[in-house]
């Protein structure tokens, strides 16, 4: 553990320090090493990993996250949130970020206060600082909430070597944000495009592909992913079973971007200036 030792030192005297703690539990890279990290250094009955699942959450993120939780031996618990019932989420607004995690968050402290959870620990990292996060904001308001990584200046590949070099299963798992960074901002969400926009990546990933995105614009569909499995998909029988997948989730058109996988790609638009050409 020669490259990332004396970080692992310091953020394992980190989560011993408070004693009882909730882990707002994705179970991505990030957030399972967390995880990891503190039921070595807390004990099993001092750790509770707890998983948001709403409109806005990827079936398979939930799959994930049970299946990594129980192989850890974590007491992990599901929780339902209707994030869609706050019109500042469901709007989509460029800061729509902030106010899903400050209705997320505000749940997770008063279930972290009523349980006797002195700390909620979560997954940002260095690198999450070089995006559009209006979330950060957010979680600065809350007492409970603490970042470790960020604190402890790991940054995702430090992250991805630390849960390799821990035996994590999931070490490389792509990363893999919310299911509304698919659509432009002001494009109302609703469970129905969300449910199109989940259906149409879980039969992807069934297909082989990763670190796939669908981006929606109404009734077309735009596949980002890595170029360097364009000569693959754009085979004559794998691109016709690619938009045949896609349209049954309720798309009319599917298209591919060129520049691939991108992440936060629409996240440009807020760069656009009034009377810029497309």
């Amino acid at each position: 553990m020669s490259a990332t030792g004396s970080k692992y030192e310091k953020l394992c005297q980190e989560i011993s320090g408070y004693g009882k703690v909730m882990v707002a539990y994705s179970g991505g890279v990030d957030s399972t090493l967390l995880l990891r990290v503190a039921l070595d250094c807390l004990g099993r009955d001092n750790v509770l990993a707890v998983t948001s699942q709403s409109p806005l959450t990827h079936e398979l993120d939930i799959t994930a996250a049970r299946e990594t939780a129980r192989a850890l031996g974590a007491h992990h618990r599901i929780i339902t949130v209707n994030k869609l019932e706050n019109e500042n989420i469901a709007s989509n607004p460029a800061n729509r970020c902030y106010y899903c995690k400050l209705h997320l968050y505000t749940l997770l402290e008063q279930l972290a206060r009523q349980e006797g959870y002195s700390v909620i620990i979560e997954g940002s990292n260095v690198s999450d600082l070089g995006d559009y996060r209006p979330g950060f904001e957010a979680l600065k308001q809350f007492n409970l909430v603490r970042s470790p990584l960020l604190s402890g200046g790991f940054d995702k590949a430090e992250v991805r070597q630390l849960a390799r070099q821990l035996g994590l299963s999931n070490w490389n798992r792509p990363s893999n944000a919310c299911l509304a960074s698919r659509f432009p901002y002001g494009e109302r969400l609703t469970a129905e495009k969300l449910a199109a926009v989940s259906r149409a990546e879980t039969e992807l990933a069934a297909m082989g592909l990763t670190g796939v995105r669908v981006r929606y614009h109404g009734p077309v569909a735009r596949i980002e992913m890595p170029p360097g499995d364009f000569d693959r998909i754009l085979k004559s029988d794998m691109r016709a079973a690619i938009s045949q997948a896609v349209k049954k989730c309720g798309f009319t058109y599917v298209s591919l971007d060129l520049d691939g996988y991108v992440q936060g790609s629409l996240n440009k638009e807020l760069q656009r200036k009034p009377g810029d050409r497309a």
